[in-house]
């Protein structure tokens, strides 16, 4: 009786996080989600651009940040018209003139069917060159997005 007691209990735990596992893998809306958005405007071209991040998961370790033509929180993000940078809690950029550079640890795809006035520049860093681009970049006049 004890061993039977002992099997329905593991699994019990086994199915419990079995479907825990599967419900955050699958669905967004179940556990809270972190979404923030940042402008991009360009006076010359009077164009917008949004950097938009969501992070989701029990503990946000679920995490996209996307360059966007669009406002829409939506996050049914497209290869072909949006910059996506998966799996990332901060991007750094700035902007000189008609140049968007971004500084990022992996180089997003780039969109084909993304058109800007903006001339973007991915510059792909180490691990080592994002942590002192971490603690210096404000001193540069870069910008930080993310870290949700």
């Amino acid at each position: 009786m004890k061993g039977k007691v002992i099997i329905a209990t593991v699994v019990v735990l086994v199915l419990t996080f079995v479907l825990f596992v599967y419900v955050d893998n699958k669905t967004t809306n179940v556990f809270s989600s972190t979404i923030t958005k940042e402008v991009i405007a360009s006076k010359k071209f009077n164009e917008v651009l949004y950097l938009k991040g969501k992070a989701w998961g029990v503990t946000d370790d679920k995490q996209v940040i996307v360059l966007s033509k669009s406002e829409d929180d939506n996050f049914d993000v497209s290869p072909n018209e949006e910059y996506i940078f998966k799996g990332v809690s901060v991007l750094f950029y700035e902007v000189q003139g008609d140049t968007l550079r971004i500084y990022i640890e992996k180089k997003s795809l780039v969109p084909d069917n993304f058109i800007t006035g903006f001339k973007i520049e991915q510059h792909q860093l180490a691990n080592p060159e994002l942590m002192h681009l971490y603690k210096t970049y404000k001193q540069k006049g870069i910008k930080k997005f993310g870290s949700f």
